[in-house]
Order: structure tokens, then C-alpha cells, then sequence
């Protein structure tokens, strides 16, 4: 798949009393190929591993008219007890979709399985046992010979029932300790291997704290942050990767209060990155990479005081809306022949506590109705 030109989070309230409730999901649209695809984010409500989910998406377009309807099983993983998961999978959706509807039909769990809005036991009950080992009573021979056939009938279902693990004692009993330990090992080899193929190949994944995406060799693209901490610090690598990138949409609506940018290579902070973070106060960066801050990247952060990157690069408008700033930071700006007030769009003045510029321009016109101290 190409690039994306539209990336969206959109927290999901529905259901969140169900045993797996869709916690929000992420819309990537990639215009130039016409594709759509959603990567989900579920949360396990039910303090037992979850092993198999099945559950029916409705797409509607912008005018919320139903587009298609469809059941998706995603099975063959493990989730964590009362945690948050996001499945190694992209959801292809119809072009024109704008949002979804979920809902869950069947979750299969250490113990239970939910299906149809009931709970049954998913765990070996020892009925057969009970009847068979309890104390006999007189019986005429018609009905002893029917009791023998029917235990014998009891007994060879327990036999086919547990067929695999007779074999499994078997071997065990064949092989030595030793060898038991190194197939696990393999066994556990194969699964991690599996995990980071399946992470690769589907392009976004996690790492920390993170929803990311591969962008180039050794590089990932920041597309959501998951983390509950109020200060969210962008690190120079995750996991092996470089962070090079924070996309269109990954901190919107964040209730972040700090952020601070430890990159090492140069990042880019894209168009509507922090868009609506209302309680966004300050941006930080002690870094020497150079940070290029797009149009729009802050948009709406009203509550932003302080911006301190000194390496930061500032397109035009990228505080469109951010007017509650104080002290500024920066290197540069990336236009000429404009003011520093064309950072905020519309505003006809700006009052500043603090002032700071690497690169100072030639013209005092550039200050125009800019007041500090």
C-alpha cells in the first residue's frame, strides 16, 4: 500500500459492558489508490486470557446510510485479562466509509465462552466419573446388562475426548525431561517470530505506548498514542526503530498535558498531529535534530503556553488557534515575506512573555504588533 493522506481515531462508547467492547478504531485512506482499511482497538473486560474473537462491523457512509455489513472472526492469538489489544490485522472497509458500528456475537476465553449474550462453561466438567464410580445398587440382569453396555459407551468417550492428551502422556513418558524443554523452546522461538512477521507485514503495529507504522528502512511513522500518561515523551527509537514522523491525526482530542521530543533524527510533525488537544500546555525538546512543524500541526490547542523546540523549523498557521502562547522557542520559520503573527492564523497581535529565535529575519516588520516582556 502507498502512503496515507487521511489518517482518523475515533474513540467508540458503544457497548462498553460487553465482555470485549471496541475501545476506538483508526480509519487510514490512501485517496491516490482508492483503499480504506481500520485498525481496532479492543478492550478484554473479562479477567481470563481471550484466545478467539468473532464480531459483525456495519460501514456507513457520511450520511450514516448503512454501506455494508459484514462478520469478522479473528482467532489464534492470546489477550491479556482486563487489558487493552489491538488485533495484527487491517480491516479492508468500502472507500466511502466514514464510520462503523460494532457489535459482538461470540468471544472464546480460558474458561468461558460468550455467545449469543450468555456465558457457558468452556472448561472439562467430570459428570462421567460421578456416574460411574458411584456406589451400585441390586439390579436384575436386564438392567445390569444395560448399565455395562452404558458405561462401556461412557468409557469410550472419555477415551476419544481426551485422545491428544493420552498421546502427549505418552510421549512423555518415551522421551526424556530434556527434550520437552527444547521443543517448548522452539515452540516459543516460532511464536515470537510469527508475532514480528505478522506486525510487519500488516504495517501498523505497537510498540510501547505507540501505534506505528514501518516508513522507511529502520524508521517508524507515530500514528496513535495509546499511553495514560499525561506527559507523552516521543523517544528517539522504539523497540529498533528510529522515530522519524508524527502523522496527521495521532495525538486529536489527546487529553496530553506536556510532550516532550527526544528524537534524535531529524522529525517531522505533520498536519493536524495535536489537532483539538485542549489540555495540551506545553512542547518541549532538548534535542539537536532538526523538528519541521507543519501547517496546522497545532491547531486548536488553546491551553498550549509554552513551545520550547530550538531546532523547531514553523510552517505558516501552525498555531492556527493556539492563541494562549507565552514563550516561543524556535529556530526558523519556512516562509518569507511574512510575520511571525502568520504562525497564528488571524490574530492581529501577539503578547509573549518570552521570545527566543536561532535565526533572527532581516526586517523589524516581521515583529509587527508582536509585544514581549
Amino acid at each position: 500500500m502507498s502512503s496515507y493522506n487521511d489518517i482518523r481515531k475515533i474513540k467508540y462508547t458503544k457497548n462498553p459492558t460487553d465482555p470485549v467492547s471496541l475501545h476506538e478504531y483508526i480509519i487510514f485512506e490512501d485517496a491516490h489508490a482508492k483503499e480504506k482499511y481500520v485498525v481496532f482497538k479492543f478492550s478484554n473486560n473479562v479477567n481470563q486470557h481471550l484466545f478467539s474473537l468473532k464480531f459483525e462491523v456495519l460501514q456507513y457512509n457520511k450520511d450514516n446510510e448503512l454501506l455494508e455489513k459484514s462478520v469478522v472472526l479473528h482467532s489464534e492469538f492470546v489477550a491479556e485479562a482486563n487489558e487493552l489489544f489491538v488485533p495484527d490485522a487491517k480491516l479492508k472497509v468500502n472507500f466511502e466509509c466514514q464510520s462503523l458500528e460494532v457489535s459482538l456475537e461470540e468471544a472464546e476465553f480460558d474458561r468461558v465462552v460468550w455467545s449469543n449474550g450468555e456465558f457457558s462453561d468452556n472448561s472439562y466438567r467430570f459428570a462421567t466419573y460421578a456416574e460411574t464410580v458411584a456406589k451400585p445398587k441390586p439390579v436384575s440382569k436386564e438392567e445390569d446388562a444395560n448399565k455395562k453396555q452404558s458405561v462401556k459407551k461412557a468409557k469410550n468417550t472419555v477415551k476419544n475426548g481426551f485422545n491428544m492428551r493420552n498421546l502427549f502422556r505418552a510421549n512423555k513418558a518415551v522421551f526424556p525431561a530434556v527434550f520437552n524443554v527444547f521443543l517448548c523452546v522452539i515452540l516459543i522461538a516460532l511464536v515470537v517470530l510469527s508475532i514480528f512477521y505478522l506486525n510487519r507485514k500488516t504495517g501498523a503495529f505497537t510498540l510501547d505506548s505507540f501505534i506505528v507504522k514501518e516508513s522507511s528502512l529502520g524508521e517508524v511513522t507515530v500514528l496513535s498514542y495509546n499511553g495514560e500518561s499525561e506527559e507523552a515523551k516521543i523517544p528517539s527509537k522504539l523497540g529498533e526503530y528510529y522515530v522519524t514522523k508524527i502523522a496527521d491525526g495521532a495525538f486529536v482530542g489527546s487529553t496530553v498535558k506536556t510532550v516532550v521530543l527526544a528524537t534524535e533524527k531529524p522529525l517531522t510533525v505533520e498536519t493536524g498531529a495535536f489537532k483539538n488537544c485542549k489540555k495540551l500546555i506545553s512542547v518541549t525538546s532538548n534535542s539537536k535534530a532538526t523538528v519541521t512543524v507543519m501547517e496546522s500541526a497545532f491547531y486548536n490547542c488553546t491551553a498550549l503556553a509554552t513551545f520550547n523546540v530550538p531546532t523547531a523549523r514553523l510552517s505558516a498557521k501552525c498555531f492556527d488557534g493556539s492563541n494562549a502562547i507565552d514563550t516561543l522557542r524556535f529556530h526558523s520559520v519556512l516562509f518569507t515575506d511574512g510575520k511571525l503573527l502568520d504562525l497564528f492564523n488571524g490574530l492581529d497581535s501577539l503578547h509573549l512573555k518570552g521570545l527566543y529565535m536561532t535565526i533572527q529575519p532581516d526586517t523589524v516588520e516581521f515583529f509587527k504588533n508582536v509585544y514581549v516582556g
